[in-house]
């Protein structure tokens, strides 16, 4: 298991569980509503990694 560090297109920032490159590919995918996307800036060990790309600390 792995977390990837994700830009939320609505503004909210976030980290989430990832198993494999559909993970990715799913978080990835186009808004139904408004035709854009969440993009996942890295895939880390750690939680703490992933917040730590984010700017965020925990």
């Amino acid at each position: 298991m792995a977390y990837a560090a994700v830009e939320g297109h609505l503004g909210g920032d976030y980290v989430t569980e990832v198993n494999d490159d559909h993970d990715v590919d799913m978080i990835q995918e186009t808004c139904e509503t408004c035709g854009d996307f969440d993009w996942v800036i890295g895939v880390f060990d750690t939680k703490a990694e992933a917040y730590k790309a984010l700017g965020k600390g925990q």
